[in-house]
């Protein structure tokens, strides 16, 4: 992966919330996405909340009739990336491993213009082990890497 910052990350939100809305359709799911940047020292942060699966909520209104009630709730997929370490951290705790893979590939190509292929390195760094502590990943927080093999996934 490049080790610099992703040139102008503002311009590619509204692609990569097209892509990842691409991926979910097929779900029932992603019919919009809004996708938010922050950098913090050497990393670039994206926060995307594409659509959940709707949610349908029965309850009583001011009346005290039963009434029904659809909401489209969002879910949160995170990805960070490390300009000094060329590395891609990834935070989606309701996805499968396939869809993080998927949703890897995605950032890479439309934010970074580079393509990852099957094959991950794993790196080890000081700095997403402070970046766990941070921002209070835990559970869902899929491992950091530093893809190195070009060629796009099955």
């Amino acid at each position: 992966m490049p080790r610099k910052a992703p040139v102008a990350p503002e311009t590619k939100t509204a692609k990569l919330a097209d892509e990842i809305s691409k991926l979910f359709k097929k779900q029932g799911r992603g019919r919009k996405c809004t996708v938010e940047i922050m950098t913090r020292d050497s990393a670039t942060y994206f926060f995307a909340y594409p659509d959940d699966f709707a949610l349908n909520v029965t309850y009583h209104d001011d009346q005290g009739k039963l009434a029904a009630l659809a909401v489209q709730q969002t879910f949160q997929v995170v990805f960070s990336f490390n300009h000094e370490d060329g590395a891609l951290c990834t935070y989606a705790p309701k996805l499968t491993e396939r869809e993080k893979e998927r949703l890897e590939w995605i950032f890479a190509a439309t934010v970074l213009a580079r393509e990852l292929g099957k094959s991950l390195l794993l790196c080890s760094s000081s700095y997403f082990e402070a970046l766990i502590g941070e921002l209070k990943f835990g559970r869902g927080f899929r491992r950091y890497f530093c893809p190195e093999i070009i060629g796009r996934p099955e």
